[in-house]
């Protein structure tokens, strides 16, 4: 990320509100697989969020689980698993990624970016001549757009868990 003189984030969306930034202390941010955890935990080098939530600025991130040097680390299970994808196609491959300032941005669309649909009981006319049917859904609409290519890294690699 240096080399590629990446920016550390400095700032995160405040979660109660979803428009305010809260500061944290200047970090890249990786978006870890629960599995991939298990082996970062033996790494020498790992600190566990336990050993240093209490200093960081704005607070620990949701989700995260620990650093290591410069990167603090989010785990979800929804990180990109490349199942079989590895030799012989027996072995899974993970994907970490690896964030700096401004690598990708959100639009914050206005108007009807998101919208509930409610059809009431009875309100599909000759297609429900006995008024059985009601339906409720959603839609929204939103962008995210990589910014800055050089500003983030993806790592595919194995686990031992």
């Amino acid at each position: 990320m240096k080399n590629n003189k990446a920016k550390k984030i400095t700032s995160m969306v405040d979660a109660s509100s979803g428009y305010g930034t809260s500061p944290v202390d200047a970090c890249y941010v990786a978006i870890v697989h629960p599995n991939a955890t298990y082996d970062l935990k033996g790494d020498s080098a790992w600190v566990s969020i336990e050993k240093y939530a209490g200093t960081i600025k704005g607070g620990a991130m949701p989700g995260e689980v620990g650093k290591l040097d410069e990167v603090r680390f989010i785990e979800t299970t929804e990180a990109k698993v490349y199942e079989n994808a590895g030799v012989g196609a027996a072995v899974d491959v993970y994907a970490t990624l690896i964030f700096g300032a401004n690598a990708y941005g959100v639009t914050r669309i206005s108007g009807e970016a998101m919208k509930t649909i409610r059809k009431q009981l009875g309100s599909g006319g000759t297609a429900d001549p006995l008024d059985q049917r009601s339906s409720i859904g959603w839609k929204a609409s939103f962008v995210t757009k990589i910014l800055d290519q050089l500003n983030m890294i993806k790592i595919e690699h194995g686990v031992t868990a």
